[in-house]
């Protein structure tokens, strides 16, 4: 009788053929060229043969180059590790590594030199990729690694099921070990459905030639199963790692403004498309950074055929439709009705934006919601004043209108928006990062070719007395400001700095401490960032007055490597001067896992910085500037 597929849930097929149609009308509809991303999978697809081929060759040289004397030998003794132990495995390891690393290589090259005149295009700038490129280089080593560590695992792991099923068996040993070096490079599921066939035939009559004449051939078909898996998967993954490493090399090339530009999720068409890569069709993440599912690029699993594009990053516009999270101030009725212009924005849809979390849903959101709350009973209301007028120039996704705006200044703007945005990731509903920071109100939509700015008389002062919660286009949350903002927190940032902690602003926290070794050539800098208790084993009290807890320190730490990784110039958050390279907290339970025996070192945050700045460089090594510190704003937020 036939085997019959399992039948799919009307459900699911319905959301698959809907998917399917979906895109194919559209690409129907449209008269350019197919999509982008077509022409990276074809050099995917290219090159998948040659991954294939690397994978059977790399198992049968294991397989040749295990001596099958030694292997018997192992077996004779009963004992599975020493039988595991017979395998050649260092030949899996090595020929992987010969033949898989340039493979994958190659497909990131292309799929980057590919992509090149499409994002040169969309960004209005030509960029290049290296015929070689050290990038490409890198992540195929690294990817290559990770390759070969999984591959070996889970073939020592079906070659355990084998070595235990001719234990089982008694087999005589030079025909288990026969068995056991045949099978080498299956998954673990297929070597359970070898021994499961094998013993089906050995139970139903067959001799042990027949049956392992029959499981023979099914390995060999299992293995090149496993090939294939792995030739579509990983060469998928490297070209859309080669088209990410594009963006992210124009983006340090200062080409990609990741302002103005952000990568989107594709799932490509198909009624193969499964639920999990719909779910992420349209998703974004910044140029460097992770989607929602915590991944840099696809793919999301093995034979996964999704994509990315560079799309431009659109103004949130609260009059219409959206997702998400937003977080901001309203304007009073009055307040916007002096900064209105006719024909402009309606006074009643005047507001501020804090930040927006694209992706905050479910549990996320009540969490994001209920932080906002304690933010509001902690901080006081915002002061500032909106003054000039600045224009946001039209993008192909802006509708084809430029932004007139009034800017907006308040001293305590920057650490509130700094505490908002924590306590969402905190949450776990992260804002978009793709966004540079202008605090300002829009005004006005206008045409690109209206030339004329308007322009307002004095600034207008503004007070913002409570902070709003925008989740989707119906869930509104007002939470009034009620707090006093006095007390410590640890939004830290690095400087560098010749004078002492009472310099900063009294609001300010500050812990210096002595630059410990320079490395000219490199342009970096170590030393103790912060210290709890020394090496002699005396707790440290700060020029406040304070003691800093082990784990407090650990926790700020964590937050700053996390949050942060910048170096300023004395107190100043300014980017591009320094970034970090290396950050332990030698904490007492680490120095003991480590072998660090007590009394040599003080438990404290030992860090490192490449310095970018030549004018700061030149000071370090002058002995000018010969001092980190930590600091940061005093926000109290209730627990």
């Amino acid at each position: 009788m036939a085997s019959r597929k399992k039948p799919t849930t009307p459900n699911m097929q319905t959301l698959k053929t809907l998917w399917s149609k979906l895109i194919d009308g559209i690409w129907k509809s449209d008269d350019t060229q197919p999509p982008d991303w077509l022409a990276l999978q074809e050099i995917a697809d290219l090159h998948s043969p040659e991954l294939i081929k690397a994978f059977i060759d790399a198992v049968k040289k294991t397989q040749s180059d295990t001596v099958l004397e030694k292997v018997e030998a192992a077996f004779s003794t009963g004992d599975v590790k020493a039988v595991e132990a017979s395998i050649n495995w260092k030949t899996l390891t090595k020929e992987l590594e010969r033949t898989v690393q340039p493979v994958l290589q190659k497909v990131a090259e292309q799929a980057a030199r590919a992509e090149v005149p499409v994002t040169s295009k969309k960004i209005g700038v030509e960029v290049a990729f290296k015929q070689t490129n050290p990038l490409a280089q890198r992540w195929a080593s690294e990817k290559c690694g990770e390759l070969i560590v999984q591959v070996t695992e889970e073939t020592k792991q079906a070659t355990r099921q084998i070595i235990e099923h001719a234990f089982e068996k008694g087999g005589h040993p030079r025909e288990s070990a026969k068995l056991i070096v045949d099978h080498i490079g299956l998954t673990e599921a297929d070597a359970k459905r070898v021994v499961e066939a094998r013993t089906d035939l050995l139970n139903s009559g067959a001799t042990s030639e027949q049956a392992d004449a029959k499981v023979e051939a099914l390995s060999r078909d299992l293995l090149e199963q496993r090939a294939e898996n792995i030739a579509r998967t990983e060469t998928i993954n490297a070209s859309n790692n080669g088209q990410n490493l594009l963006w992210e090399q124009a983006r340090e090339d200062g080409y990609l403004d990741d302002n103005l530009f952000m990568k989107e999720w594709i799932a490509t068409p198909g009624d193969r498309t499964c639920p999990t890569c719909m779910a992420m069709n349209g998703k974004r993440a910044p140029i460097d950074g992770e989607f929602a599912n915590g991944l840099k690029c696809p793919t999301l699993h093995p034979r996964c055929r999704c994509a990315m594009g560079l799309v431009e990053v659109e103004e949130l516009d609260l009059t219409k439709g959206h997702s998400g999270l937003w977080v901001g101030f309203w304007l009073s009725p009055e307040t916007a009705k002096q900064l209105a212009i006719p024909g402009g924005e309606a006074p009643e849809d005047m507001h501020l934006t804090l930040t927006y979390s694209p992706n905050a849903t479910g549990e996320a959101t009540k969490r994001a919601i209920e932080a906002m709350k304690n933010i509001a009973q902690a901080l006081p209301p915002v002061a500032g004043e909106a003054s000039g007028v600045g224009r946001f120039y039209a993008s192909e996704t802006s509708g084809g209108v430029d932004v007139v705006y009034s800017s907006f200044d308040a001293p305590l703007l920057p650490d509130f928006r700094h505490a908002v945005v924590d306590a969402l990731e905190t949450a776990g509903a992260p804002p978009s990062r793709a966004h540079g920071y202008t605090p300002h109100i829009t005004l006005a939509y206008v045409e690109q070719d209206v030339d004329a700015l308007v322009t307002h008389g004095d600034s207008v002062p503004i007070v913002f007395d409570s902070i709003q919660v925008r989740v989707g286009d119906d869930e509104v949350h007002t939470f009034p400001l009620t707090g006093d903002g006095a007390a410590r927190a640890q939004n830290g940032f690095v400087t560098f700095d010749v004078g002492k902690s009472d310099l900063a602003p009294e609001d300010d926290w500050t812990a210096p401490l002595s630059i410990t070794k320079t490395d000219t050539e490199k342009q970096m800098v170590f030393g103790w960032l912060s210290v709890s208790v020394t090496a002699e084993g005396v707790q440290v009290i700060d020029l406040h007055g304070d003691i800093i807890e082990e784990h407090e320190l650990e926790a700020a730490a964590y937050d700053f490597v996390l949050h942060a990784r910048i170096a300023g110039e004395m107190h100043e958050r300014f980017e591009g001067i320094g970034r970090l390279v290396e950050s332990t907290v030698f904490t007492a339970e680490k120095q003991r896992a480590w072998g660090i025996p007590e009394g040599i070192m003080p438990i404290g945050w030992w860090v490192g910085f490449k310095i970018d700045d030549p004018d700061v460089w030149a000071k370090v090594k002058s002995g000018e500037y010969g001092a980190f510190s930590i600091g940061g704003k005093a926000i109290r937020v209730p627990v």
